[in-house]
């Protein structure tokens, strides 16, 4: 019924450029990629962040005078970041991780971009992923209206053209980071040193723990972000290419906070085309604070979609394999 999960030509290709390390090594390096990449994305948004508060100096003298009270600075904190300007802005900045990985992976690990899953032609991959994308949420919304109660509002007050452009591009960045971390880099790297389906589920318990800090998290969310990384990790074998992998994370996160209006892991978007009501839905099927992903509907659409993948072969790469890299 499941066909082998087979090792891709580019993860091939990974392995043979670079002598396995240590488990305990291969996972102190990508925690050392992380922070690097998470104090560059800090640098980014610091003169981003220095605009905003000058936009609110009346706001934060006032708190000082009144004596800095830490529940009045935490709320003008959660104010602060919830602006478009530092939403967005924190969505770009994530370019500081697709830099790191790739200086790390070129300079340190001399691996090729191939052995990242980046590789010509990608055009109708990236194409095909963001019309999975579309469909797995779409899918999200049959099921939630169907059986959760999710009731369609009509167009969202507030729809604004330049914004969700801005968020739109903001996301295919987003997306590409946390690919190209956890499964260009990350995955691929644990391939070296474990079994494929070891390296894979590892990966994506790594990827469902980065979001254990987000607002109004939960066991299920966190098991929905686990499914997610599984499969989003099984596309990538299966196509042997990185790129649907992205175009699909990215659709999905522009999909479920800005073409519709839930929250994307904890987070609210500062425009939206379309506005869902929650009233008297079911927050198990649908999701709560934390959005779709803390969710039985998006339990049953990603486990629907993996039991697809699991019964399909790899894509034959070789043709591919003898394109140009980038």
């Amino acid at each position: 019924m499941f066909s082998k999960l087979e090792t891709p030509l580019f993860i091939q290709e990974a392995i043979a450029q670079k002598k396995p390390k240590p488990l305990w090594m291969e996972l102190l390096l990508f925690g050392a990629v992380f922070w690097i990449a998470g104090v560059i994305e800090s640098v980014i948004l610091t003169p981003l962040t220095v605009i905003a508060m000058l936009g609110h100096s009346e706001e934060l003298m006032a708190l000082v005078e009144a004596g800095g009270d830490a529940e009045a600075m935490m709320a003008f904190a959660e104010k602060l970041y919830a602006s478009p300007l530092l939403i967005i802005g924190s969505l770009f900045a994530t370019a500081g991780m697709i830099v790191t990985v790739i200086v790390f992976c070129r300079l340190l690990e001399k691996r090729s971009f191939r052995s990242m899953g980046l590789f010509r032609p990608f055009a109708k991959e990236y194409a095909i992923g963001a019309g999975l994308g579309l469909l797995l949420f779409g899918l999200y919304l049959v099921f939630s209206i169907a059986l959760g109660r999710l009731s369609f509002l009509g167009v969202s007050p507030r729809f604004n053209l330049p914004l969700v452009l801005c968020l739109l591009v903001g996301y295919l960045v987003q997306g590409f980071s946390e690919e190209i971390l956890c499964r260009g880099y990350f995955m691929t790297s644990l391939c070296r040193t474990l079994p494929l389906p070891v390296a894979l589920v590892v990966s994506s318990l790594f990827f469902s723990l980065l979001h254990v800090g987000n607002p109004g998290v939960n066991f299920l969310a966190l098991l929905n972000i686990f499914l997610f990384g599984i499969l989003m990790g099984i596309y990538v074998i299966r196509r042997g290419s990185l790129w649907g992998a992205c175009a699909i994370h990215s659709l999905w996160n522009f999909a479920e906070g800005v073409l519709t209006d839930f929250s994307v892991s904890g987070l609210t978007m500062p425009a939206s085309v379309f506005s869902f009501g929650t009233e008297g839905a079911s927050s198990f099927i649908v999701g709560g604070a934390f959005g779709p992903e803390g969710g039985f509907a998006v339990t049953f659409v990603l486990t629907l979609f993996v039991v697809v993948l699991l019964m399909m072969a790899n894509k034959d790469v070789k043709n591919s394999s003898q394109n140009g890299t980038l």
